[in-house]
Parts: C-alpha cells; structure tokens; sequence
C-alpha cells in the first residue's frame, strides 16, 4: 500500500489508553537493519541507514524513487547540518556524506570512542551532535561533538546507546540505553554542556521488547520502538503510561521519526534479521493524528 492509500485515522490522545495504530508499507525493500530514518523538508526527501550493509537509502518522498548511497563504515545514525547537508554518525568519527559518487569525508579526525561504533545520534537544540555508542558489558557512553570536533563525555556505562529526544521548553533530555531496558530523563544544561538529576521515566519488561530508538512529537509525548516485540508505542513522558501502540508485521522495530510536509506521517524502521516475515526490513507509515516538531541541525560554524 503506497501513501495514496486510505488512511485508518485515530486520535489516540483523545481517547482511552493503548488504541491502536494501523500501519502501511512505505518502502518495501528489505534492509538488514533499517535505522536514523532522517526526513530533509527542502528536498521532500527520507533519508535511512542499513548499518550493517553500509548503505543509505534516499526516499523521493513525491516518487517514490529510492537511491542508494555506500558509505565506507557503519553507520548507526544520519543527521542534517544547518545547510540541510547529509552527516553520518560512523564506527570512528562523524563523516559527510554526499549525495553523489563522491566518498564521504571526515568531518574531524578520528574521535577516541569508548565502544565499538555510534549507534543512536541525533542533533541538539544548542547545534551540537549527541552521540553514543554501543559497548560490550557496559563500555559505551555518550557524547556531545561541537563544531570544531571536542569530544566531551556525558555519560559511561552505557550498554547500547540508543533514542534521544529533547524537551527544549522544560531543559530535559529523554534518553533510552537499550541494554538497561530504561527511559531515563536527564536536566540538560546546554550551556554548561551536562546531564544532571537522573530519574528512570520507565523500565521495560522482557516481554514488552527493548526499547530502541525514539522520538518525541508536537504534543511532547514519546514514539519508542521496541525491537523484538513487532511494536512501537506512543507514552506519556511525565508518567511513562502507554497512551497508543502501533503493529507491526516486523519483529524487530528499530526507530521511529516523523516526517511528511506537515511532519503527520510517523516512519518506522525494522530489520530483516532473523525474521522471516516477507515485510521484515521494510520501512512503514502511519498516522497518528499528531505532528512531529522539525528536527535540530549540526551546527559547523
């Protein structure tokens, strides 16, 4: 079904708790891990990362034409810079990308990273990069890059690095690291470049899945999804109480972000992996009767 199909509406902050969200394939080629689907308004272009295919699929949101680009390490997240230019958080630094045959280049030098690779990155309201990374038996952190490639730490201990969204208004950072099954939210002093008053917004059981990657909408409301269980579900970030779940034909659910010319379509990302339904690895649709809010870009000046 293409986004000329019919559109099962709900509006699911209305209404009691756990409605259901119907979704529709958006992109039906399968990635091994579709992740950071990053949504540029300029071009009315999605952009998404296969990490361990090394790729990044550019969606023509009008066309539907899809083109790839290869890029020469993992990449566990995409961001924009201010001019709208393609960055992709790799194994060893941040890289641009271009939209061409050229090969991505370094931004910085290689960064010191604790960790295999960055997953999870998104840009901040302040213009810097945040980024963590995923580290066997807890070694990971997470990191705030400027604009001259400084490298500062925010948080070690980290199992998988994974969702980041900000509520700019109230200085909170929403934070999820995979490994701990948690949602954490953080005081975020941007001036001071820190994380302060930790709290646990909620922790997942087995049976839920594990938290992944996320994103927050107009209304400050939380879209997680969480890998393992075929969902991703919509909570309030002040008392962790499920409010909307969206089903998907794919088990392992990667990422969700919004994107559309009025930001009302929620994309969702899955992984082929071990699954073998026939829309595993496909990016999805749906429509939530919310918007998203347009995303922070990397500040290079």
């Amino acid at each position: 079904m293409n986004l000329g199909a019919v559109r099962m509406r709900i509006a699911p902050f209305e209404r009691e708790e756990n409605m259901r969200l119907s979704p529709e394939c958006l992109i039906a080629r399968p990635m091994l891990l579709g992740e950071s689907p990053v949504w540029r308004a300029e071009t009315r272009t999605l952009f998404i990362t296969d990490i361990p295919e090394k790729r990044v699929y550019k969606y023509d949101w009008q066309t539907g034409s899809i083109a790839e680009i290869t890029v020469p390490q993992e990449t566990g997240a995409l961001i924009l810079n201010r001019a709208g230019n393609l960055i992709g958080c790799m194994q060893n630094g941040v890289y641009h990308i271009f939209e061409d045959e050229t090969p991505a280049e370094p931004l910085f030098a290689p960064l010191p990273l604790a960790g295999t690779r960055f997953n999870d990155a998104k840009a901040g309201p302040d213009g810097r990069i945040y980024a963590g990374t995923v580290g066997a038996n807890f070694s990971g952190a997470f990191y705030s890059i400027d604009s001259k490639g400084n490298l500062k730490t925010l948080l070690t201990g980290i199992g998988c690095s994974n969702g980041l969204d900000w509520d700019a208004e109230r200085g909170l950072l929403y934070y999820i690291d995979t490994s701990r099954r948690a949602l954490f939210r953080f005081r975020w002093h941007s001036e001071r470049d820190v994380l302060a008053e930790k709290q646990i917004v909620r922790e997942f059981a087995r049976d839920e899945g594990f938290p992944d990657g996320m994103t927050m909408d107009a209304s400050g409301n939380l879209w997680i999804a969480l890998w393992g269980s075929g969902r991703a579900i919509c909570i309030e970030p002040d008392c962790g109480r499920t409010i909307c779940e969206l089903h998907l034909p794919a088990k392992y659910v990667s990422c969700p972000a919004f994107a559309g010319e009025q930001l009302d379509t929620l994309v969702v990302t899955t992984a082929r992996q071990d699954d073998d339904h026939p829309l595993a690895g496909a990016v999805f649709a749906a429509y939530p009767e919310i918007s998203g809010r347009p995303i922070w870009r990397f500040d290079e000046s």
